[in-house]
């Protein structure tokens, strides 16, 4: 199914909105969040039986209750069964997304990617993220990527800002310029 921006907003904002009337800390609730999400990416299967028309409403809700009731608070067991009943649980990886961002821009953390040309050890992460922090006055949580196509310099993308420095980019640029001049002989 497509993607829903409204619904997956809606909900996402409706369990954090939960979560913080229980009282329940936003950062185990992001753990809680991120792990459910890579079980459900690691065994599509099960995203697969919950999504599907294949089994009943009743079936469903029966497996959550008995699988993830010893693995998740009761909120998110709860939500679980709450997007089963209402049709919606084919959403759920991309509500557990924005999710995870709400969260983050709550306590403060703005979500990024960094792509490189070459791998950065964790020395250099920290640098290039200080730096970043510093220059944009916004505090990250960078994910860091390497594409051997940038052949060097730097992509960071965080909401709808991307800066990028690579050298295939003013490559492309400079091609790109050249191919629409016209010579005059």
């Amino acid at each position: 199914m497509p993607r829903e921006p409204l619904v997956v907003q809606n909900y996402a904002r409706a369990l954090l909105h939960v979560v913080q009337k229980e009282n329940i800390p936003l950062q185990e609730a992001l753990e809680e969040s991120i792990s459910l999400n890579r079980l459900l990416r690691d065994q599509p299967k099960l995203f697969v039986f919950l999504a599907g028309p294949h089994f009943r409403e009743e079936t469903k809700e029966k497996l959550v209750e008995s699988v993830f009731k010893a693995q998740l608070t009761e909120i998110f067991c709860r939500f679980l069964q709450l997007l089963l009943r209402r049709d919606r649980i084919d959403h759920l990886i991309d509500i557990l997304d924005e999710f995870r961002e709400l969260v983050e821009a709550a306590q403060g953390l703005t979500m990024g990617t960094v792509t490189t040309a070459v791998p950065l050890n964790a020395d250099e992460q920290n640098t290039f993220r200080e730096k970043l922090e510093s220059f944009c006055k916004l505090k990250f949580d960078l994910q860091f990527k390497v594409d051997e196509k940038l052949i060097g310099g730097v992509k960071v993308k965080y909401g709808d800002i991307l800066m990028d420095t690579a050298i295939s980019t003013y490559l492309g640029d400079l091609r790109q310029r050249l191919m629409e001049t016209r010579l005059v002989f």
